[in-house]
This record gives structure tokens, sequence and C-alpha cells, in this order.
């Protein structure tokens, strides 16, 4: 069932290779899973140019910040990304929050107090508000050097409910969370952020930041110490930079070098991601918390040698098997997934949730390291990310948790991905990020299987992927 285990990124990734209904559980593993405000916030305002603005869709950037910690990080501390870090600097991880803010009181006054506390976040979190920069050994570190995180405002034309509903919603929604690229790593920020207010008076909070830096995880607890400090609470989950002492371990294979593979050519062109050719489609749906456990009851009947199955056990062998039948791969040996699955609290010592960075120790990346570069880490095959562990609706600030809370990883290659995270409904629910190539999504959404759960998909079919939009279903 499993064929291939390596940990990486803070997470497990598993190669699946027999896609089988009664197999629709995969044995995952159980996760055990005061600052004084100053006035540093260099925030350089500035009108955004007129490019932003979306036209028709009415979605416009009206400022452009910088903010940089309340608190002076100490001088010449840095963050050095492990070899694993480095394989995923040419990703970044996207999460929107939308939060229902149309009856809060200081409305008006809402994002500078929101602004005023990103400072004091910030200064538990030095990390988003560094910059990248090579070390002697020519690998890349985090310079903690306050030059702050970006923070863009801005306004759209709709409501949120209207948004939600929009047959351009997933081209909308990249508009919400944006990420800036430069040449001169020194000046690009690691972190941007962007406050959306939508004409009904609710709020989206967009953060994107570099997969190399941290994994999703460490982007929830940094938005989750925002809400804490916006509401004067303690902050719960602080960042831990040096994992405890590790059990002793065997001597690495000395013939294999994971600087030099790293810096290789072949390595190199690894790192090419995002394909221009591929037309992708994105597509969120609900499963109630009636719909996931009538889908348990149902594979709890078959064969269940391994125990009870989890709501994401079921629900990422229920997405795997649909989305290898609507790719067209009928012999089961071609239907190969990654599973992304969280590890902190697998590790011996167990890791604290708020670690920033790769558990695994380097020893044992050296002797597979050659094994995951070739077998695709981040590769073309199907991505299916299982986000259980996330307190990504435990971001609530003074008016309120998030409504819908969403996460992607940018920018996306071959056959696309799946990620799983809890619903703010609470219980079993689920909310599930579907991002496939345009012509897959068309067989998927038609899939018998898929539509015996969630209905909807049929209704809304013709009015909402013929538009090429993408659309929340809900049972």
């Amino acid at each position: 069932m499993l064929a291939r285990v390596g940990t990486t990124n803070s997470f497990i990734y598993a190669g699946l290779s027999r896609p089988t209904i009664s197999c629709i559980q995969f044995h995952l593993f159980r996760l055990a899973l005061p600052v004084r405000f100053t006035v540093r916030v260099a925030s350089i305002a500035r009108r955004a140019p007129s490019y932003f603005k979306m036209g028709a869709e009415d979605i416009t950037i009206h400022a452009r910040l910088t903010v940089v910690p309340g608190k002076p990080s100490p001088a010449g501390k840095v963050h050095k990304l492990s070899y694993l870090d480095h394989m995923m600097q040419k990703h970044y991880l996207r999460a929107l929050y939308y939060y229902n803010t149309s009856s809060v009181k200081d409305r008006p006054i809402l994002l500078s107090l929101l602004k005023e506390t990103v400072c004091k976040a910030l200064s538990v979190y030095p990390l988003f508000a560094g910059r990248l920069q090579k070390s002697e050994d020519g690998l890349w570190e985090v310079k903690f050097n306050d030059a702050g995180i970006r923070i863009y405002e801005a306004t759209c034309g709709l409501t949120m409910q209207e948004f939600f509903t929009k047959c351009l919603h997933s081209q909308l929604e990249s508009e919400l969370c944006r990420h800036e690229i430069n040449y001169d790593h020194s000046i690009t920020p690691v972190a941007v952020m962007q406050l959306t207010e939508f004409s009904c008076g609710n709020l989206a909070i967009g953060l994107s930041w570099l997969h190399a830096i941290g994994d999703a995880m460490c982007g929830t607890l940094f938005m989750k110490a925002w809400a804490e400090t916006h509401q004067a609470a303690q902050i719960l989950h602080p960042p831990f930079f040096h994992p405890p002492s590790l059990r002793p371990r065997a001597k690495s294979n000395p013939e294999v070098r994971a600087r030099e593979y790293y810096t290789s050519a072949f390595f190199e062109k690894e790192k090419e991601v995002g394909d221009a050719t591929q037309d992708y489609q994105n597509v969120t749906l609900t499963f109630s918390h009636e719909v996931v456990e009538q889908l348990i009851s149902e594979v709890q009947n078959g064969s269940c040698k391994y125990g009870p199955p989890s709501p994401s056990d079921v629900l990422s062998a229920l997405l795997w098997v649909v989305v290898r039948k609507a790719q067209g791969k009928a012999k089961i040996d071609m239907a190969k997934a990654s599973l992304c699955l969280e590890s902190r609290k697998i590790c011996l010592p167990p890791l604290p949730f708020g670690y920033v960075g790769r558990q695994r120790p380097v020893v044992c990346c050296e002797h597979h390291q050659r094994e995951w570069g070739h077998g695709g880490h981040r590769g073309d095959g199907l991505t299916i990310a299982v986000f259980d562990h996330l307190f990504c609706n435990d971001v609530v600030f003074d008016f309120g948790g998030p409504v819908k809370v969403s996460f992607s990883v940018q920018p996306l290659k071959g056959e696309g991905q799946v990620i799983i995270l809890p619903a703010a409904e609470g219980k079993s629910s689920r909310n599930v990020a579907v991002c496939l190539p345009k012509h897959v999504m068309g067989k998927l959404l038609k899939d018998a299987q898929l539509l015996r759960f969630l209905p909807e998909l049929q209704e809304n079919y013709v009015s909402a992927y013929n538009h090429t939009g993408d659309k929340i279903y809900k049972v």
C-alpha cells in the first residue's frame, strides 16, 4: 500500500500505488499529531500602480506598505535553511482567511488596528520580517534584519457571498493574496499579506510566504500569534528554531554527498517548477459532517484491517480514486500520488508545533536524497495534502473566527493537488480544495462516485464549470 515513505518539509510524503476502494484507508500515521509597541512601522505607504485594478471585477489595490517588527531583533541573528528547505525554494504557500466583519463597531479603523498588532506578532515571529541571503558556504539563510513584511490594502466591489459564487472565483482569489518575485533577494520580502475589504464590509486576509522558510503549520501559527496579540492574549505556540538533541544514529553512506547533489546541474533542472502550458481549474468541495460519517460507515462495512478510518482517510482515498478515473488511468500501478502529513509529533523526541524547519536528520536525508530527487519530490504526480493538524480555524480575532479558510501551494505543476482542511462547521466536516488540469476537472465533476456524495455538483456543473469558474459546492 505504501510504496515509499520519506520525511521532508515537516511532512510525510508517501508514494501510493494501489487505489482500490477496499483499501480506502491509508493507515495514516496518527498524531498524538509582553512586547512594548514602538512606532517603528516604517510603513512606506504609496499609491499602487493602476495595473493592479481588475476592471469589471473591481478588485483594486489602494496602498502598498512595509511593516516592521515593533521590537528589534538581535544583531546578526540568522535562520539557516536546510538542504530540504532548498528543495522548496521555488514554491510558496498561499493562505486565505475570510471574516465576517460587517457588524464590527470600529470597522473604519479596523485595518489600522490590525496593522499595529502585526508589528507585535512580527516581534515574536521575526522570520517573516527577514530577507534571504547567501551564507559563506553558498547556502541560503534568512537574516533577521527587520526589513518587514509587505502588506497590500485593497477593496473588492463584490460582497463576500457574491465573490464565493462568482464564476471567476479561482482567478479572483489569486488577486486576494499576492506574491512578490524579484531577482534581488535582499529587497524581496519572504512574506506578503493582503487585507481586502468587500463591499458588504467583510474582510479577507491573505498571506503568502516562501515554502523554504516554513511549512503550512508555520504560517498558520504566525497568523494565530497575530490574532492572539490582537486580543492581548498569551501566544500559545511561539516559534522554536532549535530541535532537541536527537538519538545517536548510524553513520551515513560516505559515497553520498548532499551538498554536491543539491548544487548539481541535475538539481537545478529539477528546481524549475510550474507548467505554463497547463490550464488549471480550481473547485472547493465542502463535505458536511453527515456525508463524511456516511462515507466512513460504508468503508467500515468493508475491509478495515488498520482500524477505524478518520475523515481525511476516506476523503483522501475517495479523491484519489475519482481523480485517477478522470485521468483515464486504468492500470492500478499507474495511479501514484504523494501523501503529505504532519510529522512533528511522530519524531523521537517529538517536536513542538512551533518548530520552524524540517525535523528529518540530515544524515538520513543524505542516504535517501538521490531517490527523492529522482523519485519526484514535489514532482509531476498528484499531491494530496492532509491539513487536519492546522489550527486554521483557531485564528480568532476580537471580531470572530474565519468563516472559510483556503490553502494552496504555488506554482502548480503536473497532475495537480488536493488539500484537505477542517471546515468551520467542526466535527467531521472538511473543505477540500481540488486543483487539476482543466480537461481532468471536467471529467471529475461528472464522476458518479463523487455525485453520489455531492449531488449539487450535477445541478451546478453547467452554470459554473462551463464558464471556466470556481464554485464552492456544499452538501
